[in-house]
């Protein structure tokens, strides 16, 4: 689809659209998206993909470090037998209470190159749950990505993150809880991490 979403947020409009996307084999969407509120969809076989040219290494704390590749608001949202990819920036960012389901895909980065514990074609983080959004992974992958500050499966501001049957490869942290958030993991695992499995910290980082 030639719809750029991005372009009608950023104009104010508040869109209301049912958006089905089926991909044929080698399928691909390259840029950011922002799935609006109020409107509902799924992805099938395709692969989407973002590369963030800023050099996110030189400040961890910059804004780069959260850039989304794909934000979903509203929804339900499906990803199904998809790639979300992203280098330098967050693959996937679930916001606003939108409800997003992901089954049998990969999300993360593009390769496990790091540098300084970050970089070369990781994501800086697999999947972003905040602001009372609901997340449902099953038999998924999340991989090659983090920062020191962000994990592959970052859970914050009162969201809510159910993982099944899923694997955690090759990550700085594997999964990452803050302020009041809640994950739950069934069947998982989480292998070659970097530093850790779990972050978790309060709203003051402790």
């Amino acid at each position: 689809p030639t719809l750029n979403l991005l372009e009608l947020e950023q104009a104010g409009q508040e869109e209301s659209f049912c958006l089905h996307v089926t991909g044929e084999e080698g399928a691909r969407l390259c840029g950011r998206m922002m799935l609006q509120a109020n409107s509902v969809g799924s992805f099938l076989g395709v692969r989407l993909a973002m590369e963030n040219n800023n050099s996110y290494l030189e400040d961890e704390k910059d804004d780069a470090v959260y850039m989304n590749a794909i934000e979903t608001r509203g929804g339900p949202w499906l990803f199904q037998h998809c790639e979300l990819r992203a280098c330098g920036a967050v693959a996937l960012c679930a916001a606003r209470r939108s409800l997003t389901k992901i089954r049998q895909s990969v999300i993360g980065g593009v390769s496990h190159q790091r540098e300084r514990h970050s970089g070369g074609g990781r994501a800086t983080c697999g999947l972003l749950a905040r602001d009372f959004a609901r997340v449902v992974l099953n038999e998924d992958t999340i991989e090659m990505t983090g920062t020191v500050i962000l994990p592959a499966l970052h859970a914050v501001g009162m969201s809510q993150v159910s993982v099944d049957r899923s694997v955690f490869q090759r990550n700085i942290h594997s999964v990452g809880v803050l302020d009041r958030a809640q994950v739950k993991l069934s069947s998982c695992f989480l292998q070659n991490n970097f530093q850790g499995a779990f972050l978790a910290v309060n709203k003051q980082g402790e």
